[in-house]
């Protein structure tokens, strides 16, 4: 084993360790009767352990007893019961692509001694130990993908994508955006590049543009058919009203992933704790993603859903500027807390509609994202709406670098909503807002509407 190698619990936690020695073979497995021989490597773990995010191997840990033999730890005063490995999943991207080796089993767990028991002929050899992901790509500089690459640039180097020139130098001489998120020095890990060239070596990328650009990018953007694929845009495809997981699979054919939740950039480049949703269909590409990407402050929860983690965060954008409009408008706190509660309920409504789980939707990715946004002048959304609200005219609210996503979402949604004949009237009262409609009038018609059941 190679000095250095990375062991990731499931429980979240990662380690470090200097590992020497080589495979033994001969332990019987009674227990097993699958497993024809143990795969068993001696280990010197008498270096020091340190812990870190992100690694190749996932392990599941089970007390249960194994052949009555004892479990023994190098510190002689802790005492444990025996301990089995039930899973062990590893996973590598290659430029051949990922290479998952699922190994189920018992097995003694020892720290002078780690053993997998083989699954028939799955395992015949020494173990294929395999590397983490080492270099992530961002595409994407504004805010969200600024924020993301300093996140990430903590577990590996991060080529970071910026298609105005000005932000490739601020980034890559006074280590800032500040375009984008000023003020936040960003680490010596992130190089920042106009040429999504530079974007094909990387293990993982992160594409991190508005959605109505989402298409043109990847069209453009050469990146191999193996690379997972990570995709941070909220929001609908105008004409289409595909979500951006469909919009990717029209394109490429790579694992793809939704990174989604409640995250303002600015908190999450300053390194403070934030907790979201990565979904991806693939539970073994997702595993692999989390354990790659996650950070003590950032922690990523694992999700197949993609289609809910994706409404989700389309639709609380425009959920944010009715709760803005509401505040620019001085309608009250009672008047929002009613607005995020039945826009949830539209937000639910349509995510069944469009098959998402409401579980999900009851997550991060759904009402925590919808909390935040709706609460503070820090998002885009709200801030459009706030502005709505105040009567400020629409062009000169969306003036300026930075994109409110429910802008453009809004009136697809509603698009998207009658065609799935799903009833969204606040959704569709910001749409008539951004469409020019008087605010008094568009909040006399909500209120004015029947009165029915919750």
């Amino acid at each position: 084993l190679p000095d250095g190698t990375l062991l990731a619990l499931a429980d979240g936690s990662a380690w470090r360790a200097t590992l020497t020695g080589e495979i033994l073979e001969g332990w019987g497995s009674p227990r097993d009767p699958l497993a024809d021989r143990w795969h068993t490597v001696e280990a010197d773990l008498s270096h020091e352990i340190v812990p870190l995010d992100g690694a190749f191997l996932s392990l599941s840990l089970v007390d249960r007893a194994v052949d009555d033999m004892p479990c023994t730890y190098a510190d002689p005063a802790t005492s444990c019961g025996p301990a089995t490995i039930e899973d062990a999943r590893l996973v590598r991207f290659t430029d051949r692509g990922d290479v998952t080796l699922d190994v189920s089993t018992s097995a003694l767990l020892d720290p002078m001694r780690i053993g997998y028991g083989s699954l028939g002929e799955l395992v015949s050899g020494a173990l294929d130990w395999v590397e983490g992901v080492t270099h992530f790509g961002v595409i994407g500089a504004g805010a969200w993908g600024t924020a993301l690459a300093a996140t990430l640039a903590g577990n590996g180097p991060v080529t970071l994508w910026a298609r105005e020139a000005d932000v490739v130098s601020a980034i890559n001489g006074a280590r800032e955006n500040s375009l984008f998120l000023p003020g936040i020095p960003l680490p010596a890990g992130i190089t920042a590049t106009s040429d999504l060239a530079d974007i094909a070596a990387c293990d993982v990328v992160l594409i991190v543009v508005p959605a109505q650009h989402l298409r043109a990018v990847l069209a453009s953007a050469a990146i191999p058919p193996t690379t997972p694929l990570v995709l941070c845009a909220k929001g609908i495809e105008a004409g289409s009203h595909k979500l951006m997981v469909e919009v990717a699979r029209d394109l490429v054919p790579n694992p793809i992933a939704v990174l989604s939740g409640p995250s303002f950039a600015a908190e999450v480049a300053r390194g403070l704790p934030c907790a979201i949703t990565l979904a991806c269909a693939d539970a073994a590409t997702g595993a692999a993603l989390v354990a790659a990407m996650a950070r003590p402050q950032f922690r990523l929860y694992q999700s197949d859903d993609v289609i809910g983690a994706e409404i989700g965060g389309a639709v609380k954008n425009v959920l944010a500027i009715a709760c803005g409009v509401v505040e620019g408008a001085g309608l009250g706190l009672n008047a929002r807390a009613a607005m995020i509660a039945r826009g949830f309920a539209e937000m639910t409504r349509f995510g069944i509609a469009r098959g998402a789980r409401a579980e999900t939707l009851a997550g991060l990715s759904g009402l925590g994202d919808l909390v935040l946004t709706c609460s503070s002048e820090n998002s885009r959304n709200f801030r459009l709406g706030v502005g709505l609200g105040q009567g400020r005219p629409l062009a000169e609210l969306l003036a300026g670098p930075a994109v409110a996503e429910g802008a453009a979402t809004a009136p697809v949604l509603i698009e998207a909503a009658r065609a799935a004949r799903v009833d969204m009237p606040i959704s569709a009262a910001v749409a008539a807002l951004l469409a020019g409609a008087p605010v008094r009038d568009t909040i006399s018609a909500l209120l004015a509407r029947p009165l029915k059941a919750e």
